[in-house]
């Protein structure tokens, strides 16, 4: 979310906005939908995971990362559903996560050995036999 975070205020070229800030010119929040000033209408559509999105500043984002920063005033890493129904962005369903789970593979790891390289039942060859 940088990309937010770098607009210059209109009265001092060295302040920036938040983004928090940036995006309160352009939307507002209400009953679960962003709404857009100019328009008074909720903006978004269903991508192909099953969540709004949004085109903004010529970049795509999803409408609860923004409803969540709009609201929060923060960024974080991962924002889940409690209900698990991607289309209800209602600030109270919003859950955020600072950073995915993900096991960690301790020690020496089996070097993988490419499928052309691998034995077939039918092509060993038994000494013995």
């Amino acid at each position: 979310m940088k990309h937010l975070a770098n607009h210059p205020t209109p009265d001092d070229p060295n302040k920036f906005y938040t983004p928090k800030q940036y995006l309160q010119k352009y939307f507002y929040y209400k009953d679960g939908q962003l709404i857009k000033h100019s328009t008074d209408k909720p903006v978004g559509t269903v991508n192909t995971q099953g969540y709004l999105q949004v085109m903004f500043e010529r970049k795509l984002y999803t409408v609860h990362k923004l409803i969540y920063i709009l609201l929060r005033n923060r960024v974080p890493a991962l924002i889940t559903h409690a209900d698990g129904n991607k289309l209800n962005n209602r600030i109270e369903n919003l859950i955020p996560k600072e950073q995915r789970k993900k096991p960690l593979k301790y020690g020496k790891q089996e070097p993988k050995v490419p499928k052309f390289a691998r034995a077939k039942p039918s092509n060993i060859i038994h000494p013995y036999s």
